[in-house]
């Protein structure tokens, strides 16, 4: 198993691409796939955690124009579904909550939540099965 690869200044949400706003409870990067927790902040979800915190969208902004890292308390834009731009991903590919904080894996992990598929010229279709 071996996590996506994603390419920070390149992710992007398509046309198509449902997004909410939030704020970090913690440090994260466009790219990271994000849950809110009961204090309403989003944190980075890990499929290998115990409980595990399911990922319910990616972020697509953070902060000021153009940071792609963001910390604790940042304002951020986290796409929920649809197209999104800026992952190494081939057409078929599954992807899944990573054991690793935050990413997608392109295999199951113990405990699986799928997240999307991959789609033509290194897009990433978002649809997190909450299951």
């Amino acid at each position: 198993m071996a996590d996506l690869v994603v390419t920070k200044a390149d992710v992007r949400p398509l046309p198509g691409a449902i997004i909410r706003g939030g704020y970090l409870g913690e440090a994260a990067s466009v790219g990271d796939v994000v849950a809110p927790k009961a204090d309403g902040l989003y944190w980075k979800s890990n499929g290998g955690a115990v409980p595990v915190l399911p990922g319910i969208g990616v972020i697509t902004a953070v902060g000021t124009e153009g940071a792609v890292d963001g910390i604790a308390g940042n304002r951020v834009s986290v796409q929920l579904y649809g197209p999104i731009a800026g992952f190494t991903v081939a057409a078929a590919t599954k992807g899944w909550a990573s054991g690793t904080a935050g990413k997608i894996a392109d295999a199951a992990p113990a405990t699986p939540q799928l997240l999307g598929v991959g789609l033509a010229d290194n897009v990433f279709l978002l649809f997190p099965n909450m299951a």
